[in-house]
């Protein structure tokens, strides 16, 4: 919550903070924390062991050893002599307080004026216009708004004001894995011995499956089959010709044709019976017999 509106901490990073929702904690003014913070020198704010590195860091120096002290005239502070990193030496003198204000009253209130200025003469200006725009424009300025506030238990936000890390102001999707689509089982991901029950992969039922359950698929029974969306199973429909289908047409059309040619085979051999090609052909009667059964039961 320290870092909620500090634009120093996403410098460089910019690009990846865009939309970001930070949260500070709502208090008072302390007038004499400042007092108290711009008062403190390397040399002397020894409680804190982290403040010699925030110190070098802040200035972009690098403090001296412990055995030289800040105050010495024999240690010049603007010697060329510099440490292996090529960081210049800190003098120990410099203040917390430079740049504080300014950096945070000139900057908002310039480009507030900015914007808020009037042009006499566009046309006129229009070079110095454009020349001005082009410099702010490569100026890498944050900016952060209060877009919600907390206050006895109750939360109010501008949703006017959120942006999201895009072009459009449409929540990204943060998820392990989507949402599996009809007639699909969730498979688990497991790492080592956890089950991820938040990451899983997607597999198609079979086609005689249906989804008896999020994680698994079951078979339909006999005579039943999976509906459209695999949520169950319908009984399969019987099914049968119709005597105005044109199969059914067709079919009784071939067979009448068959049984008549067949019962007219089967005649010419009862009347020609005894001629010495049909004594020695009797199986045949046997088999038109047998086709003659076949075409009625088709029919049938």
């Amino acid at each position: 919550d320290g870092w909620a509106d500090r634009s120093d901490v996403v410098v460089g990073l910019e690009e990846a903070a865009i939309g970001g929702l930070s949260v500070r904690i709502q208090s008072n003014y302390v007038t004499g924390f400042d007092e108290y913070y711009f008062s403190l020198r390397p040399d002397t704010n020894t409680r804190n062991p982290w403040f010699k590195e925030f110190w070098e860091h802040r200035f972009n120096c690098t403090l001296r050893n412990e055995n030289d002290t800040y105050m010495n005239s024999s240690l010049d502070p603007t010697e060329t002599k510099r440490p292996p990193d090529g960081t210049p030496y800190c003098t120990g003198n410099e203040k917390l307080s430079e740049g504080y204000k300014a950096r945070h009253q000139n900057g908002v209130y310039s480009k507030s004026d900015l914007h808020n200025g009037s042009w006499s003469s566009l046309h006129a200006q229009r070079p110095l216009w454009r020349k001005t725009w082009s410099l702010w424009c490569n100026v890498a300025y944050q900016w952060f708004f209060i877009e919600g506030t907390w206050d006895n238990g109750t939360l109010t936000v501008n949703e006017s004001l959120v942006v999201f890390n895009g072009s459009d102001k449409t929540p990204p999707v943060s998820v392990c894995s989507m949402p599996c689509a009809q007639g699909q089982f969730k498979g688990y991901i497991e790492t080592g011995d956890d089950l991820q029950t938040c990451c899983w992969n997607c597999y198609d039922c079979e086609e005689e499956e249906y989804l008896a359950e999020e994680t698994k698929c079951s078979t339909c029974h006999k005579d039943y089959w999976p509906n459209a969306n695999k949520s169950g199973c319908d009984p399969i429909p019987v099914q049968y010709n119709d005597w105005d289908n044109d199969e059914s047409i067709a079919a009784l059309t071939i067979a009448a044709l068959g049984f008549f040619a067949t019962c007219f085979v089967m005649l010419v051999f009862i009347k020609y019976n005894h001629t010495p090609v049909v004594k020695v052909r009797l199986c045949l009667i046997v088999k038109l017999f047998n086709q003659i059964n076949c075409k009625l039961f088709s029919v049938m």
